[in-house]
């Protein structure tokens, strides 16, 4: 006899019942690294540390990928240069 709760096809279980639309729930925050980190307050000169579980290569990632959002969003120059210092991982604003 067969499942009635469930239709097999292809090795996809389909729901039975219809999937019911909702309307008016709001979409979450977005996260992104512009909220965790200060990348649009910095100077050239400037630094922050990293947070003590960031990684120096994921510190060099974000870096990277923040200086070639700005060229494509601000059309703004930006390069920093991230380390490992006694303090931490730091980030500085070079251009």
């Amino acid at each position: 006899m067969k499942d009635h709760k469930r239709i097999h096809r292809k090795g996809v279980n389909w729901p039975a019942d219809p999937v019911k639309v909702d309307k008016g729930i709001p979409l979450p925050p977005r996260r992104n690294a512009n909220r965790v980190y200060p990348w649009n307050e910095l100077e050239v000169g400037d630094s922050f540390l990293f947070g003590t579980t960031t990684t120096l290569a994921t510190a060099r990632s974000r870096a990277h990928e923040y200086s070639r959002m700005s060229e494509h969003r601000f059309n703004e120059h930006r390069e920093f240069f991230v380390a490992e210092t006694p303090d931490g991982i730091r980030c500085w604003r070079t251009e």
